[in-house]
Parts: C-alpha cells; sequence; structure tokens
C-alpha cells in the first residue's frame, strides 16, 4: 500500500515534468515555424518564450526532484539546472533534423538566461530558507510531543516555547521538558489573569477563556518568532479536539488575529486546514503530516507507541480554569479581592478553604499540602499547628484578622486532624 502510494506521488511530480518538455519538443518539430508579426518583434517573442519555457520548467524539474528524491534544496536546485541545460542542448540538436529550423547556440543561451534566472529565484526564495525554524507552542502533553517528532523528521530546527502559569498545572520538571536542550519559558501568569477576569470571546465551561488565552498566547509566540528570527509557528492542536477552542472557526480567528495567517501550522491537523506558507514553498512536505480529527486518541496513542513514547501527561491535567472545583474558588477569591497576587492564586490549588468576610483560612490535607502552605506563606500571615498532635497546618490570609478568625482557624486545624478531634483543651503554635 504504501509503494503504490509513493508511486502515484511519484508520477504526479514527473508527469508535468514530461508534459512541458513535450511542448517544448512540439514547437521545436514545427517545420518552417514563422509567425505574422515583424522581424524584430518576431524575434523578442522568440527569445522571450524560450527564456520562458526553461524557466518553467526549471520549477517542474525543481519539484519533483526535491519532493521524489529527498534531495535537499540545494541539490533539487543544481540537479534542475543540469537535466534543463541538456535538454535545451538536445533540443537545439533536434531542431538540426527539422525542415526550415536549425540548431543554434544563440537560442542556448537564451534558454540559459530562463534556466539560471529561475535557478537564482529558487536559490534565494528556498535554499536560503535550509535553516529556517519553527517556534512550537509545547505544553509537555501527547499532542505537543507528536507536533515536535513530526517537524523534527523533516529535519527542521525547532524552538519548544513554554508558557507557565499559576493555572497551567507545572510540569517543566518532568522527562518531556528535561530531554529538551533549549526550552523557551515564558511567565504568562499575569497576562492570563487579565485575560480570565474580562475574555472578550467568553468562557468555555467553567472560567477557561480558551480562545482569549490562546489568542495572547500566540501573539507573544508571534513576537519571540521574531526575535529569535524564526520563520513560522507550530501548535500541537488537533481540529476538533476542544469544542471551544479547536473548531475550524476559532483556529483560522486566532490566526488571523495574530497576524499569523499562512505562517500557523498545525501537524496533526495540517491536512484538514488550509496549507501554510511553510508547505506551498516546499520547506515542509504536506504529505508527511497528518488529518487528525476530533476527541478521539486513538491516532495519538498508535504514535505515542511508533515514537516509544510512555511518559506524558493526561489531555484533562493541563489548565485549572477548566476544572469546576479550581473555578469556583477562584470566582470566590475575585469577588472577595479583585487584584489577587500570585501568591493568592497558588492558594487556591492546596487544602480546604473557608472565608471569615474577606479573610481566607486555608487547612492543609496532608503532610505535601502542609510544606507548600508554609513555603507559600507570606509575611503578614498567621500559620496555625497543634502542639501536640500531627494534623493539618492552617493559614490566615486577609486584613484585620479578628481574634473569633484565629479560633475558628483553631477548631477547623482541630477538626481535621484524626487524633485530636475529639480531645478537649488542645493547645496550639501560632506563627506570625
Amino acid at each position: 500500500m504504501a509503494s503504490n502510494k509513493k508511486t502515484i506521488i511519484i508520477f504526479k511530480l514527473w508527469l508535468p515534468v514530461l508534459f512541458w518538455c513535450g511542448v517544448i519538443y512540439f514547437f521545436s518539430d514545427q517545420p518552417y515555424l514563422k509567425s505574422d508579426l515583424s522581424s524584430e518583434v518576431d524575434l523578442l517573442f522568440r527569445k522571450l518564450a524560450h527564456i520562458t519555457e526553461y524557466a518553467i520548467l526549471t520549477f517542474l524539474l525543481f519539484r519533483a526532484y526535491f519532493r521524489s528524491n529527498g534531495f535537499s534544496r540545494k541539490k533539487s536546485v543544481s540537479s534542475a539546472i543540469i537535466f534543463a541545460l541538456i535538454y535545451s542542448l538536445t533540443d537545439e540538436y533536434h531542431q538540426t533534423f527539422v525542415p526550415g529550423r536549425e540548431g543554434c547556440l544563440r537560442d542556448v543561451v537564451m534558454d540559459s538566461l530562463g534556466i539560471f534566472a529561475a535557478g537564482l529565484f529558487l536559490l534565494r526564495n528556498y535554499v536560503r530558507n535550509e535553516n529556517f525554524c519553527f517556534l512550537l507552542l509545547f505544553s509537555g502533553g501527547l499532542d505537543s510531543i507528536l507536533a515536535l517528532k513530526l517537524l523534527e523528521e523533516q529535519n527542521v530546527k525547532v524552538i519548544p516555547l513554554y508558557f507557565k502559569s499559576v493555572f497551567i498545572n507545572d510540569d517543566v520538571g518532568n522527562e518531556n521538558f528535561r530531554s529538551l536542550s533549549h526550552l523557551e519559558i515564558i511567565n504568562f501568569s499575569k497576562k492570563q489573569l487579565e485575560i480570565v477576569k474580562n475574555p472578550r470571546y467568553g468562557y468555555g465551561k467553567h472560567l477557561n477563556p480558551c480562545i482569549d488565552c490562546h489568542l495572547a498566547m500566540l501573539k507573544e509566540a508571534k513576537r519571540i518568532m521574531e526575535e529569535k528570527d524564526c520563520d513560522f509557528i507550530a501548535t500541537g492542536e488537533v481540529l476538533g479536539e476542544r469544542p471551544m477552542s479547536q473548531n475550524k472557526a476559532a483556529l483560522e480567528l486566532v490566526e488571523k488575529k495574530s497576524s499569523l495567517e499562512g505562517l500557523l501550522l498545525r501537524p496533526l491537523s495540517a491536512k484538514l486546514l488550509k496549507p501554510t506558507k511553510a508547505e506551498k514553498m516546499g520547506l515542509v512536505e504536506r504529505d508527511k503530516f497528518l488529518a487528525i480529527r476530533g476527541r478521539g486518541r486513538s491516532e495519538q496513542l498508535a504514535l505515542a507507541k511508533k515514537y516509544k513514547i510512555t511518559k506524558f501527561p493526561s489531555p484533562a491535567g493541563g489548565c485549572l480554569l477548566t476544572d469546576h472545583a479550581f473555578s469556583e474558588r477562584l470566582k470566590k477569591l475575585l469577588e472577595k479581592k479583585p487584584d489577587p497576587t500570585l501568591s493568592d492564586l497558588e492558594l487556591l490549588k492546596l487544602g480546604r478553604h473557608f472565608w471569615q468576610e474577606n479573610v481566607l483560612i486555608v487547612v492543609g490535607r496532608n503532610d505535601e499540602e502542609n510544606k507548600k502552605i508554609k513555603k507559600i506563606a507570606q509575611e503578614n500571615d498567621i500559620l496555625i499547628e497543634l502542639k501536640d498532635f500531627t494534623g493539618p497546618l492552617t493559614l490566615i490570609r486577609g486584613e484585620n484578622i479578628l481574634n473569633e478568625t484565629i479560633k475558628k482557624a483553631q477548631q477547623l486545624t482541630a477538626h481535621y486532624s484524626a487524633k485530636a478531634r475529639e480531645k478537649k483543651d488542645l493547645e496550639f503554635v501560632i506563627h506570625s
């Protein structure tokens, strides 16, 4: 099956070359070819025809060599020039046998002008970009890992870009990130918070302003692309995988609004979308990309097996704004404190939350959370723990903390300690 497909591709690439060679042969084989134009105009027309027909042949040959033979761009250009020059010489020799025609080295020179003009254009616009690069939005999830693999298979330079945010599960330390030698990291927390407060394109099921966030990331990626002297941007998006942000209209919208039309490649669904400039220019081969659609994961899992990718996060474990419990906590926080700090947002991920007016009480659920709460505590926070029993570490944050709030926090600390819950006259350690 694969062999038949390759044969069809080669046929499609070389058939235009054979056709155009046939067109040149046909006109060269016409005896006593004359026109009703004046001799000066006729001469000019003939010479322009020589230049044009061989320029076209050179373009067609480059396309065929590059896409069917696996040649580099530079080798494809040189092969196209050599083939076209040889054909020009044989064509002039062929005309020596046609009545009323003659082989002429002057015409070979005109043919060569067309050949070398096309070759120069190809060298300037294709081979010059041999070292072009993609900036890849990389989350560490399976889709972005596969997008990276598909690009690397085409021997292009890829710079992964990770948007670090308090709202995104931090996977920078995992194996997929450690294997990257040149990962760019952008702190996106403050920008994302402003988007969450007032998204232009609305929310998804919870507090997830997916379209706005995606658009902001692409605008920032475009800035970095220009700063790093990259040429294109790629993402691991799959058409239809996310109902709000990855439908066709949304993908086209963010591409247009970020001024990346034609520069944004989505390798996993490329065959279902408009060809990018990189594909049109032959810098990457569209046939080697995929046509994955929808929310199923079977194709991605099969590719993971092929590439021996064994560790990757759950597809639902990325953005906390899609989580109902986290979104409800965030709504409450923004209601009580419209301009929260990053520390306030980090606290949303930890413990059990209780509000006393505008004061927040956070009770740790296990030893790991206790350690994180202690690390996150600010100068004006109050920390409470049991003196004689193991149990939660409780944090109080807010202004004008009253004694009744401290007593409430102590009650909660005792309640969530299995050993101290039924005890009386408990002693507490208060750190302030």
